[in-house]
């Protein structure tokens, strides 16, 4: 373990390249194995295994582990609802790799909030909330985000405009303007694979309002993936978090 490389010895740029790192791999096993899952998922699960031992965080680690199940969780409901569909299944209506790739974007948007305070300076790392009220209203946006897509399902427009109020609302309360940072490049990231993959025919909407294949609801809806993901690591690292400080350290060793 400590002759694995650790980021904190690297400068910004080598780390965003690593990150990138972790992106490619992650588009190109869908693109170019897409149609084999369970081999699609293999150097997918590979690069998300090095940026864990990369990073040695457990915190990034326990977010990992909660995005895994609640993204695999949500994109099940919403394929049973009719909402998208995959073009190769594995089990449950979803492929292999799924699981995994959601785990690698918790660590893409974590690293990225690591990253920035590495190349601005501390001016923009300010202490999370409490935990216990973050951490609830944390939990429970998962559900209600779920459920809002069902509820406004016939109202594109609608379901836009909630789902960007709650962005804002959010980043407001945990008073941490990373956050909304590390949305944009969840946004900017979410929105290329999603145009290119639909594109490729892996996945499809069935919406009835489409920009080049993809309902508008999900750009905002990757920002607001990406701000979560890093208010969950955030919040983790509160004062009061009943984590044990052994666990709040970076380094796992």
């Amino acid at each position: 373990m400590d002759k694995f490389p650790y980021y904190k010895n690297f400068s910004p740029v080598k780390n965003f390249f690593f990150l990138f790192f972790i992106l490619g791999v992650s588009y190109l096993s869908v693109w170019f194995l897409g149609k084999r899952p369970v081999l699609a998922a293999l150097p997918i699960i590979l690069a998300g295994a090095l940026a864990l031992f990369y990073f040695r965080s457990w915190k990034l680690l326990l977010t990992y582990i909660s995005f895994f199940i609640f993204g695999t969780w949500m994109e099940i409901f919403l394929i049973n609802n009719g909402f998208w569909t995959y073009g190769t299944k594995s089990f449950l209506a979803i492929p292999f790799y799924l699981p995994f790739i959601w785990g690698n974007i918790v660590i893409l948007c974590i690293g990225i909030l690591k990253g920035i305070p590495m190349v601005f300076g501390r001016r923009f790392q300010q202490r999370p909330p409490r935990f216990l009220p973050s951490f609830l209203l944390t939990l429970a946006l998962f559900p209600v985000l779920t459920l809002s897509t069902l509820f406004f399902a016939d109202h594109l427009l609608l379901m836009v405009i909630f789902l960007f109020c709650v962005d804002i609302l959010y980043v407001i309360y945990m008073k941490n303007i990373m956050l909304a940072f590390v949305g944009i490049f969840a946004l900017a990231c979410g929105t290329i694979g999603d145009l290119t993959f639909v594109w490729l025919g892996i996945w499809s909407y069935s919406a009835a309002v489409k920009v080049a294949g993809v309902p508008p609801y999900i750009f905002i809806g990757w920002d607001l993936t990406g701000i979560l993901m890093a208010g969950l690591y955030m919040i983790l690292d509160a004062p009061d978090s009943p984590l044990p400080k052994w666990m709040k350290k970076d380094d796992m060793a």
